[in-house]
Formats: structure tokens, sequence, C-alpha cells
């Protein structure tokens, strides 16, 4: 019987406030995400830089969109 950890992958995800908003200006967040098994990390901006990191680790597990394609199509 496989366990539920052979079909997961743990990451740490580090976000902060690289700038305090001040006179109604947004604040610029940054994040650091590190995939624990391999040690793999990845500073990001943006949501999409986010998920591109998490794609390959998703579609290693089988993930697939509710439109039945890959995260990555």
């Amino acid at each position: 019987m496989e366990t539920v950890e052979a079909r997961a992958h743990s990451f740490i995800l580090k976000i902060w406030c690289e700038d305090p908003a001040e006179d109604g200006q947004a604040a610029f967040w940054r994040g650091r995400l590190t995939h624990v098994p391999s040690g793999d990390c990845r500073y990001v901006e943006d949501l999409m830089a986010l998920f591109s990191f998490l794609v390959p680790y998703l579609e290693d597990l089988g993930v697939r969109r509710q439109d039945g394609r890959t995260p990555s199509e």
C-alpha cells in the first residue's frame, strides 16, 4: 500500500513585504519557495512565478485540471 508521503511534495513558502505601502501605494511582496526533499528553491515576485515552480511537482503527482489537461497546458 502506497503511503500519503509517497504521493506528496512538501514545500516551505516564505513571504515578506519588500517596501511598505505609503501614501496609498501598493506594497511589493517577495517570496521564496523551497521544495523540501530536493532543496530546490526559487525566489518569486508574483503568483505566476509561484505557480510555474509548482507545476512540475503537480504533474509528477498526476494532477490534472478540471478540463483534463495538465497544469502546464
